[in-house]
């Protein structure tokens, strides 16, 4: 369900969705992959499938979201954003209800703006 809400969501096209026994960690590309073609295209390359593939394959990831099951019995799910201030640089609470509340709510602001000011 989260890896089928990232790839419709524009910003999180780029993503990867690593589920583990310990939860659901959303990966966010470190580039912007269409606005990369876009200047490459402008300097006269045909930006076509093969620049894509090299851009994508040289696309460097960072954590941006986490889902950890915080109550089995009542599939309640904790969500996380990683906190890039150089003194944290970990996990920072936002908070706790179903899965696929927290990921429509929170899969959107990825690759945004709006995501450093999720509390």
């Amino acid at each position: 369900m989260v890896r089928t809400l990232a790839a419709t969501e524009p910003k999180t096209r780029y993503t990867i969705v690593d589920i583990t026994a310990r939860g659901i960690v959303v990966y966010a590309a470190d580039d912007d992959v269409e606005a990369r073609i876009r200047m490459m295209a402008a300097f006269g390359d045909p930006a076509g499938e093969e620049s894509r593939l090299f851009i994508m394959q040289h696309l460097k990831y960072e954590p941006m979201l986490r889902f950890t099951l915080s109550d089995p019995a009542g599939r309640t799910f904790r969500a996380d954003r990683w906190c890039f201030r150089g003194s944290i640089d970990d996990w920072f609470p936002l908070e706790i209800g179903p899965l696929a509340e927290l990921a429509a709510k929170l899969l959107p602001h990825v690759g945004s703006e709006t995501f450093f000011n999720l509390m």
